[in-house]
Protein backbone atom coordinates (compact mmCIF):
# COMPACT_ATOMS: atom_id res chain seq x y z
CA UNK A 1 0.00 0.00 0.00
CA UNK A 2 1.32 3.41 -0.93
CA UNK A 3 0.86 6.24 1.61
CA UNK A 4 0.15 9.57 -0.08
CA UNK A 5 1.03 12.70 1.93
CA UNK A 6 -0.94 15.89 1.36
CA UNK A 7 0.74 18.68 3.40
CA UNK A 8 -1.79 21.35 2.40
CA UNK A 9 -4.52 19.79 4.56
CA UNK A 10 -2.35 19.22 7.63
CA UNK A 11 -3.90 22.08 9.54
CA UNK A 12 -6.31 22.38 12.39
CA UNK A 13 -8.07 25.34 13.87
CA UNK A 14 -9.79 26.02 17.19
CA UNK A 15 -11.74 29.02 18.34
CA UNK A 16 -12.39 29.78 21.99
CA UNK A 17 -12.95 32.80 24.17
CA UNK A 18 -10.14 34.03 26.41
CA UNK A 19 -11.52 35.62 29.55
CA UNK A 20 -10.29 37.20 32.74
CA UNK A 21 -11.25 36.15 36.28
CA UNK A 22 -14.95 35.83 36.92
CA UNK A 23 -16.39 38.92 38.50
CA UNK A 24 -16.82 39.26 41.44
CA UNK A 25 -14.12 36.68 42.20
CA UNK A 26 -11.56 39.32 43.03
CA UNK A 27 -9.32 40.86 45.66
CA UNK A 28 -8.96 44.51 46.61
CA UNK A 29 -7.17 46.63 49.19
CA UNK A 30 -9.29 49.42 50.62
CA UNK A 31 -6.34 51.80 51.03
CA UNK A 32 -5.86 51.81 47.27
CA UNK A 33 -2.75 51.53 45.04
CA UNK A 34 -0.57 53.86 47.15
CA UNK A 35 0.07 54.70 50.80
CA UNK A 36 2.47 57.25 52.27
CA UNK A 37 5.56 56.03 54.11
CA UNK A 38 4.17 57.77 57.22
CA UNK A 39 1.24 55.33 57.14
CA UNK A 40 3.35 52.19 56.69
CA UNK A 41 2.81 51.23 60.33
CA UNK A 42 -0.96 51.12 59.91
CA UNK A 43 -3.22 48.29 58.82
CA UNK A 44 -4.03 47.49 55.21
CA UNK A 45 -7.58 46.19 54.76
CA UNK A 46 -8.08 43.41 52.20
CA UNK A 47 -11.33 42.08 50.77
CA UNK A 48 -11.60 38.81 48.83
CA UNK A 49 -14.91 38.21 47.08
CA UNK A 50 -16.13 34.99 45.50
CA UNK A 51 -19.25 33.80 43.69
CA UNK A 52 -20.43 30.37 42.62
CA UNK A 53 -21.06 30.81 38.89
CA UNK A 54 -21.33 27.06 38.29
CA UNK A 55 -24.42 24.97 37.66
CA UNK A 56 -24.83 23.43 41.13
CA UNK A 57 -24.21 24.27 44.77
CA UNK A 58 -20.57 24.33 45.88
CA UNK A 59 -20.28 22.01 48.86
CA UNK A 60 -16.75 23.05 49.90
CA UNK A 61 -14.77 26.18 49.06
CA UNK A 62 -11.07 26.75 49.74
CA UNK A 63 -9.38 30.09 49.14
CA UNK A 64 -5.58 29.96 48.98
CA UNK A 65 -3.83 33.27 49.49
CA UNK A 66 -0.09 33.82 49.79
CA UNK A 67 0.89 36.87 51.82
CA UNK A 68 3.46 39.21 50.37
CA UNK A 69 6.83 38.73 52.05
CA UNK A 70 6.84 42.39 53.08
CA UNK A 71 3.69 41.96 55.19
CA UNK A 72 3.88 40.85 58.81
CA UNK A 73 1.67 37.76 59.13
CA UNK A 74 1.72 38.00 62.93
CA UNK A 75 -0.34 41.22 62.68
CA UNK A 76 -3.01 39.61 60.49
CA UNK A 77 -6.51 39.94 61.95
CA UNK A 78 -9.64 38.38 60.49
CA UNK A 79 -12.43 40.96 60.36
CA UNK A 80 -15.28 39.14 58.70
CA UNK A 81 -16.26 35.90 56.94
CA UNK A 82 -19.52 35.77 55.01
CA UNK A 83 -20.00 32.12 56.05
CA UNK A 84 -18.74 29.93 58.90
CA UNK A 85 -15.19 28.79 58.16
CA UNK A 86 -11.68 28.45 59.49
CA UNK A 87 -8.27 29.91 58.69
CA UNK A 88 -4.96 28.07 58.45
CA UNK A 89 -1.57 29.77 58.07
CA UNK A 90 1.35 27.66 56.82
CA UNK A 91 4.99 28.78 57.06
CA UNK A 92 3.92 32.31 57.95
CA UNK A 93 2.89 33.12 54.38
CA UNK A 94 0.34 30.72 52.88
CA UNK A 95 -3.15 31.42 54.19
CA UNK A 96 -6.05 29.04 53.55
CA UNK A 97 -9.61 30.17 54.16
CA UNK A 98 -11.60 26.96 54.39
CA UNK A 99 -15.38 26.73 54.09
CA UNK A 100 -16.45 23.13 54.64
CA UNK A 101 -20.08 22.24 53.95
CA UNK A 102 -20.82 25.78 52.83
CA UNK A 103 -23.29 24.56 50.16
CA UNK A 104 -23.06 27.92 48.37
CA UNK A 105 -25.90 28.13 45.81
CA UNK A 106 -25.06 28.66 42.16
CA UNK A 107 -25.81 32.06 40.64
CA UNK A 108 -28.51 30.67 38.32
CA UNK A 109 -30.54 29.12 41.15
CA UNK A 110 -30.06 31.90 43.73
CA UNK A 111 -27.94 34.84 42.61
CA UNK A 112 -28.08 36.89 45.85
CA UNK A 113 -26.98 33.90 47.96
CA UNK A 114 -24.25 32.81 45.53
CA UNK A 115 -21.79 35.41 46.87
CA UNK A 116 -19.28 35.18 49.70
CA UNK A 117 -16.41 37.24 51.04
CA UNK A 118 -13.39 37.36 53.34
CA UNK A 119 -12.20 40.55 55.03
CA UNK A 120 -8.94 40.83 56.95
CA UNK A 121 -6.35 43.42 57.90
CA UNK A 122 -2.58 43.20 58.16
CA UNK A 123 0.38 45.54 58.73
CA UNK A 124 3.56 45.89 56.67
CA UNK A 125 6.82 44.80 58.26
CA UNK A 126 8.72 47.46 60.18
CA UNK A 127 11.59 47.59 57.66
CA UNK A 128 9.61 48.57 54.56
CA UNK A 129 10.78 51.60 52.59
CA UNK A 130 9.56 53.94 49.88
CA UNK A 131 9.16 52.04 46.63
CA UNK A 132 8.14 48.74 48.22
CA UNK A 133 5.09 47.17 46.61
CA UNK A 134 2.70 44.72 48.29
CA UNK A 135 1.01 42.28 45.91
CA UNK A 136 -2.01 40.13 46.68
CA UNK A 137 -3.74 37.41 44.66
CA UNK A 138 -6.06 34.54 45.63
CA UNK A 139 -6.83 31.11 44.17
CA UNK A 140 -10.46 30.15 44.76
CA UNK A 141 -11.35 26.45 44.66
CA UNK A 142 -14.98 25.39 44.30
CA UNK A 143 -15.07 21.70 45.29
CA UNK A 144 -12.71 19.78 42.96
CA UNK A 145 -12.76 22.28 40.09
CA UNK A 146 -9.68 24.09 38.84
CA UNK A 147 -9.07 27.30 40.78
CA UNK A 148 -10.35 30.68 39.73
CA UNK A 149 -7.39 33.05 39.98
CA UNK A 150 -8.26 36.59 40.98
CA UNK A 151 -6.73 39.82 39.82
CA UNK A 152 -3.55 41.05 41.52
CA UNK A 153 -4.08 43.94 43.94
CA UNK A 154 -0.98 46.07 44.53
CA UNK A 155 -0.16 48.85 46.97
CA UNK A 156 3.05 50.86 46.76
CA UNK A 157 4.69 52.91 49.50
CA UNK A 158 5.25 56.42 48.21
CA UNK A 159 6.68 59.66 49.55
CA UNK A 160 4.66 62.90 49.72
CA UNK A 161 5.57 65.14 46.80
CA UNK A 162 5.36 68.40 48.68
CA UNK A 163 3.94 70.37 51.56
CA UNK A 164 0.51 70.66 49.94
CA UNK A 165 0.17 66.91 49.60
CA UNK A 166 1.76 66.19 52.99
CA UNK A 167 -0.92 68.31 54.60
CA UNK A 168 -3.57 66.16 53.01
CA UNK A 169 -7.17 65.80 53.90
CA UNK A 170 -7.73 65.16 57.59
CA UNK A 171 -11.03 63.41 58.24
CA UNK A 172 -12.69 62.53 61.52
CA UNK A 173 -15.62 60.12 61.94
CA UNK A 174 -17.62 60.02 65.17
CA UNK A 175 -19.18 58.29 66.93
CA UNK A 176 -17.60 55.13 65.58
CA UNK A 177 -19.30 52.66 65.99
CA UNK A 178 -22.43 54.60 65.03
CA UNK A 179 -26.09 53.73 65.48
CA UNK A 180 -28.13 56.40 63.67
CA UNK A 181 -25.85 59.28 62.65
CA UNK A 182 -22.18 59.34 61.64
CA UNK A 183 -20.62 62.79 61.90
CA UNK A 184 -17.92 63.53 59.30
CA UNK A 185 -15.56 66.47 59.67
CA UNK A 186 -12.82 67.36 57.17
CA UNK A 187 -10.21 70.10 56.86
CA UNK A 188 -10.92 70.27 53.10
CA UNK A 189 -14.16 70.63 51.20
CA UNK A 190 -15.66 67.21 50.52
CA UNK A 191 -17.19 66.69 47.08
CA UNK A 192 -18.60 63.18 47.27
CA UNK A 193 -19.20 60.24 49.63
CA UNK A 194 -19.43 56.64 48.57
CA UNK A 195 -20.53 53.96 51.05
CA UNK A 196 -19.19 50.45 50.30
CA UNK A 197 -20.03 47.26 52.16
CA UNK A 198 -17.74 44.29 52.82
CA UNK A 199 -18.89 42.68 49.58
CA UNK A 200 -17.47 45.67 47.72
CA UNK A 201 -20.95 46.81 46.71
CA UNK A 202 -21.65 50.52 46.33
CA UNK A 203 -24.60 51.22 48.61
CA UNK A 204 -24.98 54.97 48.40
CA UNK A 205 -23.34 57.94 46.71
CA UNK A 206 -23.80 61.48 48.01
CA UNK A 207 -22.60 64.62 46.25
CA UNK A 208 -22.00 67.70 48.37
CA UNK A 209 -19.67 70.62 48.97
CA UNK A 210 -19.10 70.79 52.71
CA UNK A 211 -16.50 70.58 55.44
CA UNK A 212 -18.95 68.79 57.74
CA UNK A 213 -21.73 66.32 57.12
CA UNK A 214 -24.11 64.26 59.25
CA UNK A 215 -24.58 60.91 57.52
CA UNK A 216 -27.76 58.93 58.25
CA UNK A 217 -26.71 55.28 58.76
CA UNK A 218 -29.88 54.11 60.50
CA UNK A 219 -30.99 52.05 57.48
CA UNK A 220 -27.74 50.08 57.31
CA UNK A 221 -27.55 46.62 58.83
CA UNK A 222 -25.04 46.00 61.59
CA UNK A 223 -21.51 45.44 60.31
CA UNK A 224 -18.35 46.98 58.87
CA UNK A 225 -18.46 49.54 56.06
CA UNK A 226 -16.02 51.70 54.12
CA UNK A 227 -16.57 55.37 53.39
CA UNK A 228 -14.75 56.67 50.33
CA UNK A 229 -14.44 60.45 50.42
CA UNK A 230 -13.37 62.53 47.41
CA UNK A 231 -12.14 66.12 47.58
CA UNK A 232 -11.05 67.39 44.18
CA UNK A 233 -8.14 65.15 43.18
CA UNK A 234 -7.76 63.63 46.65
CA UNK A 235 -9.43 60.42 47.80
CA UNK A 236 -9.55 58.94 51.29
CA UNK A 237 -11.07 55.70 52.56
CA UNK A 238 -12.27 55.38 56.14
CA UNK A 239 -13.77 52.40 57.93
CA UNK A 240 -16.77 52.65 60.23
CA UNK A 241 -18.95 50.21 62.14
CA UNK A 242 -22.74 50.30 62.25
CA UNK A 243 -24.19 49.10 65.57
Amino acid sequence: MTLILTPVNNTHGIKQFVVNSYDPNDISVMEGPEIFIEDADKYLHYLIRFQNTGSASAININVEHELDEKLDWETMRLENLSHPGRVEIINGSMVNFIFDDIHLPDSTSNEPASHGHIAYKIKPKSNVVVGDVFSAVADIYFDFNAPIITNTATTEIVEPLGVAEFDMQSIQLFPNPAKDKLEIVSNQVMDKFTIIDLNGRLLKEIKLSNLEYSLDVSSLTKGVYFLEIKSRELKSTKKFIKN
